[in-house]
């Protein structure tokens, strides 16, 4: 499954991404699944964003034209270490 998201300014700073990502992560983890995240390293909103909802880098990825990475970030579990 694969989930975008977006949000205008006016919207920006108050929880509501945060909140969201929270409660679509607690959906897909009653359904038996664990999200990853895809975030462009440029985009430190939604670095950010994965942080405040409790996930953890799991590694970069460079695409194959070399000017893209993509940083994949899992929900922190309890006894997940860094």
């Amino acid at each position: 499954m694969n989930v975008a998201y977006a949000l205008f300014p006016v919207g920006r700073g108050r929880g509501l991404a945060t909140a969201a990502l929270r409660m679509m992560t607690a959906q897909l983890r009653e359904q038996g699944s664990r999200p990853v995240l895809k975030i462009a390293s440029g985009n430190h909103r939604s670095l950010g964003l994965a942080a405040r909802a409790g996930y953890r880098p799991l590694g970069t990825v460079t695409t194959q034209l070399g000017t893209e990475i993509w940083h994949d970030y899992a929900e922190r579990r309890p006894g997940d270490v860094g």
